[in-house]
């Protein structure tokens, strides 16, 4: 199916649900094509331009969900979150490699030969869920989801009829995410709030994504908001990668890499991985906060210049630049 990108012919006051309905089209067949490309393992940029599609395309069906009814719209939905989930699991994983790998390079002795043996867990991970999301793309494959999109687009039923522009319906959507973004800014003082700071990241790219899809509503595209909630969700998400690698260095304490892995990790060996944890561990703790101190100064900045209140305003006034 040829598709074209039909979004930058409407225009902000035509009806919330025709943006819908071109934003399925564009979004599912975005996802179809990047499908080939992110079965090259060897291609990491193929997976990411695969997770970016199933991204959009869930970002878009939450927001575009007043629109349509029926389990057409259910079924693509879930299809498309099961889509973002696998190969999210492998490009995470992906990227985990790439900075272990970078690691590596300044370790000496027994830290080396310890991340040689996590790198060799890791790995074998990455080829557990590789395989997984294969399966899932063959199954996608069969899903003939643009024709799915057609359902959905043809069927939306009078929620479609919605008399809601798409102007209109932008603040109400941002102010709904910023509002749950800040009821975790009590947080931003307290280093070991790991959960709170781990669910004000998704708050910070759940509002950044809605901001994408509304900015043709705001006079200037939210330009300025939209570069800084992407430095905050760099912030956040780099903090959150290193919890993560400090969560696998103690479950690796706990239960050491398989045989498999630690024959790929020689001339590395079990004791060797046991020494060095301990040392890759407080490399981690210090890293860690140093990334904390990065991301509560630049939230402080961001408050001096009043931008939780400017944001806040900007957001319910479209027409103001």
């Amino acid at each position: 199916m040829a598709v074209v990108a039909e979004e930058a012919s409407l225009t902000p006051d035509q009806p919330l649900a025709e943006w819908g309905r071109v934003a399925l089209r564009e979004r599912v067949a975005a996802l179809v094509r990047a499908i080939p490309g992110a079965r090259d393992a060897a291609d990491s940029e193929g997976l990411r331009r695969l997770r970016v599609a199933t991204r959009r395309l869930d970002t878009a069906m939450r927001i575009y969900e007043p629109c349509f009814a029926g389990a057409a719209f259910v079924r693509l939905s879930r299809e498309a979150r099961r889509a973002r989930r696998r190969c999210g699991a492998v490009r995470d994983l992906e990227v985990l490699i790439e900075y272990l790998e970078a690691e590596r390079v300044a370790l000496q002795g027994i830290e080396r030969l310890a991340m040689r043996c996590w790198l060799a867990q890791v790995h074998g991970e990455r080829a557990d869920r590789r395989r997984e999301l294969e399966t899932t793309l063959d199954w996608l494959e069969g899903r003939d989801l643009e024709r799915q999109a057609e359902v959905v687009v043809a069927n939306g039923g009078d929620r479609a009829s919605l008399p809601l522009s798409f102007r209109q319906a932008a603040p109400p959507q941002l102010l709904e995410r910023y509002r749950d973004l800040i009821t975790y800014v009590e947080y931003v003082d307290q280093p070991d709030a790991e959960t709170e700071l781990h669910a004000m990241r998704i708050s910070v790219k759940r509002l950044r994504y809605a901001m994408e899809i509304f900015a043709p509503s705001y006079v200037d595209a939210l330009k300025g908001e939209l570069q800084t909630a992407r430095r905050l969700q760099k912030h956040l998400g780099d903090l959150h990668d290193s919890d993560v690698r400090r969560e696998r260095l103690a479950a690796l304490h706990q239960q050491p890499p398989g045989k498999k892995a630690m024959r790929r990790a020689a001339p590395a060996t079990a004791t060797d991985l046991q020494q060095g944890l301990p040392l890759l561990l407080a490399r981690e703790e210090a890293r860690r906060a140093e990334i904390y101190q990065e991301f509560r100064g630049y939230w402080h900045e961001l408050e001096r210049g009043s931008f939780p209140e400017s944001l806040h305003v900007r957001l319910q006034n479209p027409n103001d630049a």
